[in-house]
């Protein structure tokens, strides 16, 4: 088991997007597209969970920033926080995820 640690950089909802969407390799525009494919309902999911459980934005702002609706999103971060609940291999790609978000913000910021 990887033990991480939980520090992590203070970054505003649109910084936060872009290297979500950076780390998972997804184009931003596809997360703020009405498409349904599975890589971007999770990649959704992923951003939603992580966003608001971890480095506590807010799901309006993030809601904003993919140009989604609020009540959309909520729903996206009820899904994720069930899955990474349920679903041990999506809590390890929102661990990953956040390992490298943060590493990536940290860079970009020069913390």
């Amino acid at each position: 088991m990887i033990l991480r640690s939980t520090w992590r950089p203070e970054v505003d909802a649109d910084t936060f997007v872009s290297k979500v969407s950076e780390s998972l390799g997804l184009d931003e525009q596809d997360l703020r597209s009405s498409s349904r494919a599975v890589e971007l309902v999770e990649g959704r999911e992923l951003l939603m969970t992580l966003g608001v459980e971890r480095y506590r934005l807010r799901v309006k702002e993030l809601a904003a920033c993919v140009c989604k609706s609020p009540d959309g999103m909520s729903q996206a971060l009820a899904r994720g926080v069930r899955r990474r609940a349920q679903d041990a291999e999506f809590r390890n790609r929102l661990s990953d995820l956040d390992h490298a978000v943060a590493q990536a913000i940290a860079i970009a910021t020069n913390n």
